[in-house]
């Protein structure tokens, strides 16, 4: 639970708008270090954005990572939304290489 209002309302908002489109992960922790990311959005297969704009068209063409902020960001702030953007794409990466690499195995026997 967040000490910070706006942040916790808009995690909840934005779940509510993107959960009947996919998968909506609020706080999803990253694994460099102890970061989180507000909200990781994983469109389903034959999800729609319906009536949610730029928003929608945003979140069914690919994987979001959502930092809503209540004020205009900091530099800072900036760079490590960077951050974690990466360290998702190097965990996604990551367990790619691996299924892949099972894949093989797999198909050796």
């Amino acid at each position: 639970m967040t000490s910070k209002p706006y942040d916790q309302f808009s995690k909840e908002l934005l779940e509510e708008l993107l959960s009947p489109l996919g998968r909506v992960e609020v706080n999803k922790q990253v694994t460099d270090e102890a970061r989180f990311v507000d909200v990781l959005f994983t469109s389903a297969a034959t999800a729609q954005a319906q009536n949610l704009g730029l928003l929608g068209r945003i979140a069914v063409l690919n994987t979001a990572l959502l930092e809503p902020f209540r004020n205009q960001p900091s530099r800072s702030e900036v760079r490590n939304c960077f951050l974690k953007l990466f360290t998702v794409i190097a965990d996604s990466q990551r367990k790619a290489k691996l299924n892949s690499q099972f894949a093989i195995r797999n198909s050796q026997f």
